[in-house]
């Protein structure tokens, strides 16, 4: 939400507002001194109507409609705005308008007051995190909510006494926001062109690392698995008092370098899977809670990851069996709470804000996951995990059984042990009625987990079977359980990691490894790449 935060500034930019004002000013002069040129009577023309008109009430919903698809593209996209939330989002601003212009103009005054409104409305997660980190004590809705209103008020009782409407003001706002929206409707195109085109535009390779040239390199198959929310042996020890050993010696039997107390650095997979394909830490501060938006920025951290760039400069073939878009193959998977595109749009606003952060006060939240209607969109969505989960252990198989042409990067993601928890430590399917049942997540987890290893080692039978070339194997979780009590936050960075090389020489890793080096290694040993090992750390995301 920064791009938001910084045009929102702009509409109390003065500087921006003295140009605009000297711009119109200006064409105001030479209006009349040459008042028989037409485009200077367009101009004016122009001005008057836009300084008469309360058409920024329906260009500010505009802007922001476009500014969420422009800003987390391609989880949402133009389509997405066909949908019922959307028509009155922007129908009420409409209605507004139209009811100012042709049925009630003496509201016009009150417009600034209405447009204050929709700002607090659509923008409330942004002013909140701003106060929250410039103003903390304000932070408090206690505080908070009163001075929003009583802000409105204030502008209410101050527009019933001024006998005219700010012109001036009208007209910068119309225009500034006019100005917005073009800017977003110019992104909105560039990002939409072909993929090709896109990238002969944007698209560079300088910021990737220069790699010697070497003839006699071998070019590994690189599988990339991935078992989301796996707790690393320790956690599953300190916690479950589960021994995970078998696991560990199949990794050390199968000729693995089995990382003991291996770490991942972010809690949450999409900036955990962004730093580990970036090969680096994410250059920003963490100092919001986790929600739908600040989850997406991380998935766009992995869109142009250097790693897959690098394979592609390789001459590899990219095969993408995630639900995260990257470099050379779209995902075959989608993530269920990245296709409520209603839930996207609102996460920014008034409504939404307010229940993520004390619906559990005013007994919201209870309410909605007791809904039957939230029941069964859960049901789906974990139907819809399983029928994933499926697809890619078989297209996983498939792909370990074929003779490829070119070198091939392989990025698998399996929901495993992450929840919903649909399976028993056997493999067989528990009842639909348990998949979301809280009351037993420590043991439904680990009975999942158990399931799990299961399919790690058919996973790593099949793809150690001989193929036409080497391959070299990555079995990793991106973060451990998320579940632990406060006092073991720190257990949520306990992974697993475990690595296999066709020559079985793990020169470059240790048993503290963490997982923003993996490609770093595997670069360095495989490519002769110039990129040093950057210090193990965790960074935790609030939730």
């Amino acid at each position: 939400m920064s791009v938001i935060s910084l045009r929102i500034s702009i509409l109390s930019n003065r500087y921006l507002y003295l140009a605009l004002t000297a711009f119109y000013t200006g064409c105001e002069e030479n209006g009349n001194q040459l008042s028989d040129k037409q485009p200077m009577k367009i101009i004016q023309n122009i001005q008057e109507r836009l300084g008469k008109s309360s058409l920024f009430l329906i260009l500010l919903p505009v802007f922001y409609l476009l500014h969420m698809v422009t800003e987390y593209y391609p989880m949402l996209t133009l389509k997405d705005l066909f949908i019922p939330v959307t028509a009155w989002m922007l129908g009420l601003p409409v209605l507004l308008f139209l009811a100012i212009r042709y049925i009630k103009a003496s509201w016009v005054q009150y417009a600034m007051t209405f447009f204050y409104l929709e700002i607090v409305y659509f923008f409330f997660s942004t002013i909140y995190l701003f106060i929250e980190k410039y103003i903390p004590f304000l932070a408090h809705y206690k505080y908070l909510l009163p001075l929003i209103v009583a802000i409105g008020v204030f502008l209410f009782i101050s527009s019933r006494k001024k006998k005219a409407p700010p012109y001036r003001f009208f007209l910068y706002l119309n225009t500034l926001l006019i100005i917005l929206v073009i800017v977003e409707c110019i992104q909105l195109v560039i990002k939409t062109l072909p993929e090709k085109t896109f990238t002969a535009l944007h698209q560079s390779n300088g910021d990737l690392p220069q790699l010697p040239p070497c003839d006699s390199c071998i070019k590994p198959d690189v599988h990339y698995i991935v078992f989301d929310g796996y707790a690393g042996s320790d956690a599953l020890q300190h916690f479950w008092q589960y021994d995970n050993s078998a696991l560990d010696s199949f990794f050390r039997t199968h000729g693995f370098y089995n990382v003991a107390h291996a770490k991942s650095n972010y809690n949450y997979t999409s900036f955990s899977i962004g730093s580990i394909l970036n090969m680096d830490y994410h250059q920003r501060a963490f100092d919001q809670k986790i929600d739908l938006l600040l989850y997406c920025e991380g998935i766009k951290t992995i869109k142009n990851n250097p790693v897959c760039r690098l394979f592609q400069q390789l001459g590899y073939t990219i095969i993408n069996q995630s639900f995260f878009p990257i470099p050379g193959d779209k995902p075959r998977q989608s993530i269920s709470y990245l296709s409520n595109k209603k839930a996207i749009l609102m996460s920014p606003t008034l409504p939404s804000r307010l229940i993520n952060d004390i619906g559990w006060q005013a007994g919201i939240k209870q309410l909605t996951f007791n809904s039957s209607r939230f029941i069964e969109e859960n049901t789906a969505n974990s139907r819809l995990s399983l029928q994933q989960l499926q697809n890619t252990y078989k297209q996983l198989m498939q792909i370990a059984g074929q003779q490829h042409k070119k070198p091939a990067f392989v990025y698998s993601h399996f929901m495993l042990p992450h929840k919903p928890y649909l399976f028993d430590s056997t493999g067989h399917l528990t009842p639909d009625s348990t998949w979301h049942n809280n009351s037993y997540k420590k043991a439904s987890y680990l009975s999942q987990l158990k399931h799990t290893n299961t399919v790690i080692r058919n996973i790593v039978t099949q793809l150690l079977k001989p193929g036409n070339r080497p391959r070299v194997i990555i079995i990793q979780s991106d973060h451990g359980y998320r579940e632990f009590p406060k006092n073991l936050k720190q257990l949520e960075f306990s992974n697993l990691n475990a690595i296999y090389f066709p020559d079985q020489q793990y020169t470059g890793l240790y048993d503290s490894i963490s997982s923003v080096n993996t490609f770093r290694v595997i670069l360095r040993k495989y490519f002769n790449a110039p990129l040093p090992l950057l210090k193990d750390s965790t960074v935790y995301i609030r939730h």
